[in-house]
């Protein structure tokens, strides 16, 4: 028995320091600034696909409206009598949820292509720091290596390139500013992350924005013509009634 527990100490001996080791190694800073930079690769991508999905969805909106609108009204033959009214509020009524659909894409775009790629900007820009100690990742108003902005700073300086972005180049062409503060090109890693907000800023600003016109649009298109076409036939059927009636 002695001799089982003495090989189970020699045995631990051997594999508690290799447990440390490992321990030590995935806990380490280093490995713990490779997760965080894992994370916000994959929330990225997370984000993405949220708002590709959202744009197609306001796509298929406007499908569906195509369908759902003219569906109210399936001519040639129209009541006559009070159901006119009827079949013309039903025939608005379907433009409802259509147009709510159109909103709810707009503003799942606006989640993942915008707030959470700016969320990711603040807390990237906020503790850089921590990230790459002693990197200067912003550039101050008199052009001063800046690497420990304050919490105001920060988000002056996040909103400022969110709205370069989300207005496209109006703001540097007219040299329109939120703040000072800009980042640094000589920090490669930071300004590449700018840059990808960007990116992310404009194409969803605009797939979004434009999705969301665009369904608004075409379903008060939608509904004007088929309630002009409903109204129309409804008129020649009437003129069609009183033509049969004998005078």
């Amino acid at each position: 028995m002695d001799s089982w527990i003495e090989a189970f100490h020699s045995i631990a001996a051997v594999v508690e320091p290799l447990f440390d080791l490992a321990y030590d190694a995935l806990w380490s800073l280093a490995a713990q600034r490779i997760y965080l930079l894992e994370t916000a690769v994959a929330l990225l991508a997370v984000s993405l696909y949220g708002a590709f999905r959202a744009d197609r969805w306001a796509d298929d909106n406007i499908k569906d409206a195509t369908v759902e609108i003219p569906r109210a009204f399936l001519g040639p033959t129209v009541t006559l009598g009070g159901s006119f009214d009827r079949q013309q509020a039903d025939i608005r009524n379907r433009a409802r949820p259509l147009r709510q659909k159109a909103a709810l894409s707009f503003l799942a775009s606006l989640l993942a292509g915008v707030v959470v790629p700016t969320g990711m900007l603040i807390a990237a820009t906020q503790y850089y720091s921590w990230l790459d100690p002693g990197a200067a990742h912003l550039l101050g108003s008199a052009g001063e290596p800046l690497s420990n902005p304050t919490w105001t700073q920060t988000l002056l300086f996040a909103g400022d390139q969110t709205f370069r972005g989300g207005v496209f180049d109006l703001m540097e062409v007219f040299d329109w500013t939120i703040t000072p503060l800009d980042n640094n090109p000589a920090n490669p890693a930071f300004t590449t992350g700018v840059f990808v907000h960007h990116l992310f800023i404009e194409a969803f600003i605009f797939s979004g924005v434009g999705l969301f016109a665009l369904s608004l649009w075409r379903i008060r298109r939608l509904v004007r013509q088929t309630l002009a076409n409903h109204r129309a036939k409804h008129e020649a059927a009437v003129a069609a009634k009183l033509a049969k009636t004998p005078a």
